[in-house]
């Protein structure tokens, strides 16, 4: 079969050994197959007759290499395959969110699904409120009038933990007073949920900005159906908006479920900044001038960044023009959840549009790189004395991480978020280790 497709056949023989080597065929395979034509046996002949006319001769097509690889209208390259395609968190969010529930590794969650349900619909009973549900393992709540600063941030992403984080203007709450209210057993007490030393389930802090943000982890929904979380979520509501709203949920009762599933539809929460205000009311916030003018000592509390704070890092705002940003926002989430969970008693400092940093008392500093298109990037520089190697779980793992050791400290670079979850742990694990005096 092979030969009788040749051009060309030589064909050696007629036998082998000292009975051999003579040429006695040479031509096409009909040519050869034609014995009469050759004074010496030919083997390959006597085998190549039958075939031939068993199968008729056909032209082959040849592949032309080079026409199959010149562009075409039409022709995409690679990096844009796939782009028009729309992820399911960005054609139904909120199916995505409450019922689809992967976490950030593709596995499903733990934590119940109806529990998100009951925070978004006192949300929505309350009013006044855009919900956006387009990313990936946050959802995103802000006022409808000013969207400056949002109200709640889902973080969906955990296998065992809803995290809920409110922001609310002023310091309407007390950790102690608003933990012993809701009464949440830590986690290291709950055989069921295989999560241990992690911070405490409730957790009030002061931002920058002057903004007050809440911190409260979940797990099943009779945690948070009860008279004093609905009294909590009433209030910052009220807190937020400016208003203080009548209804069920202010006495701490269950708001009514909504007579049929309704999608929220909202722009993306990264094109909605609205003008300056205190994120309550749509009123100018306190400080802020009405005109566009703006008092020479005061310009530099007007940048963005001073002004969002936080919020400034989580936004796709900040980026060289045209560049393509090679990781998902909940990165930087996750990075900076991180290192306040580690560091508790620190806050972040605000003061560069390009990455916030965290002086650790005794320790060094710490600063997270948010607006390089490449990936986000950990610097450490502890205090001298206090540099250690990479724990091996960390300096052998596989993946796109890279590690740089600069001077003093090294920097490391996340690009997903399975990266953080993987590795954080480890690397907090050494930079919260005391001071090495010796």
């Amino acid at each position: 079969d092979v030969i009788k497709t040749a051009d060309w056949i030589v064909d050696i023989g007629p036998e082998a050994g000292a009975d051999g080597g003579w040429v006695v065929a040479e031509g096409t395979p009909e040519e050869v197959a034609d014995t009469g034509l050759w004074p010496r046996h030919t083997y390959t002949g006597e085998l190549l007759a039958p075939l031939l006319q068993r199968d008729q001769r056909a032209e082959l097509e040849l592949f032309d290499a080079r026409a199959v690889s010149r562009k075409k209208q039409g022709d995409l390259e690679i990096d844009e395959v796939g782009k028009s395609t729309r992820m399911p968190w960005q054609t139904d969010g909120r199916r995505w969110h409450l019922e689809t529930r992967l976490t950030h590794v593709g596995t499903p969650c733990r934590w119940e699904g109806p529990a998100l349900e009951a925070v978004i619909r006192q949300i929505e009973a309350h009013g006044a409120f855009v919900i956006n549900w387009s990313e990936r393992s946050i959802v995103d709540v802000r006022g409808a009038e000013s969207r400056k600063h949002w109200f709640l941030h889902a973080m969906t992403g955990d296998e065992w933990i809803l995290k809920l984080k409110f922001r609310v203007p002023g310091a309407p709450f007390r950790q102690d007073r608003l933990a012993n209210e809701l009464a949440l057993t830590s986690f290291d007490d709950i055989d069921e949920v295989p999560v241990y030393g992690r911070a405490d389930r409730v957790q009030v802090k002061r931002l920058e900005v002057g903004w007050q943000e809440i911190e409260i982890s979940v797990h099943w929904l009779r945690e948070i159906d009860t008279p004093a979380f609905r009294q909590f979520l009433q209030k910052g509501l009220e807190v937020y908006s400016g208003q203080k709203a009548q209804g069920p949920a202010a006495r701490g009762e269950k708001p009514p479920a909504p007579r049929s599933a309704r999608k929220t539809t909202a722009r993306s929460a990264s094109s909605a900044e609205g003008s300056s205000t205190d994120g309550s009311s749509g009123r100018p916030a306190p400080g802020t001038a009405a005109k566009t003018g703006t008092a020479p000592g005061k310009l530099a509390d007007e940048t963005p960044w001073k002004k969002l704070g936080r919020s400034w890092h989580e936004k796709r705002r900040g980026f060289p023009p045209d560049a393509t940003i090679a990781w998902p926002t909940d990165v930087v989430v996750l990075l900076l959840d991180a290192v306040e969970q580690a560091f508790p008693d620190e806050n972040w400092l605000f003061d560069s549009p390009e990455c916030a940093r965290m002086v650790l008392q005794d320790r060094g500093t710490v600063s997270v790189h948010t607006k390089r298109p490449e990936g986000v990037d950990l610097e450490w520089r502890p205090l001298a004395g206090n540099i250690r190697p990479l724990p091996p779980e960390v300096a052998g793992k596989p993946g796109p991480l890279t590690l740089d050791h600069v001077k003093n400290g090294m920097i490391l670079r996340f690009t997903s978020a399975k990266q953080v979850t993987d590795i954080i742990p480890y690397l907090l694990r050494m930079m919260t280790k005391p001071r090495d005096r010796s």
